[in-house]
């Protein structure tokens, strides 16, 4: 439900198309994804808030706890929104390290650890 209609199959256009006419709820639920997605990308904060509120009271339970999640954290989240920061460089040395550090449970101590993520053998 992601992604864009045209980067799929046509096959799967197709069938997405036939089910998005069937049943009126899924194609409800489609098209408040799709809005997220864009609004997302495009940073639009205002359109953001009043997703949030027509996604709040639609009728899917697993929206509503979605959007419950984001106002736990609503400041954060509309300061992801009005800034071009990212910590991604940031998380991926910790998905490094940690990966790393699973590999070498119970082996072997703390100095090779950090020999290992300095000198990346």
């Amino acid at each position: 439900m992601w992604k864009d209609v045209e980067h799929l199959k046509y096959s799967d256009k197709a069938k997405l198309e036939t089910v998005l006419k069937n049943k009126s709820d899924l194609s409800r639920l489609y098209n408040l994804i799709q809005n997220f997605k864009i609004i997302i990308e495009k940073r639009e904060v205002d359109k953001f808030i009043n997703w949030l509120k027509e996604a709040e009271e639609s009728e899917f339970k697993e929206l509503s706890v979605f959007v419950k999640g984001i106002y736990n954290d609503y400041e954060a989240t509309l300061n992801i929104l009005k800034t071009d920061f990212s910590n991604a460089l940031l998380e991926g040395h910790v998905n490094r390290l940690k990966t790393i550090k699973r590999q070498m449970f119970g082996r072997a101590g703390f100095e090779l650890l950090r020999k290992k993520v300095l000198y990346q053998i």
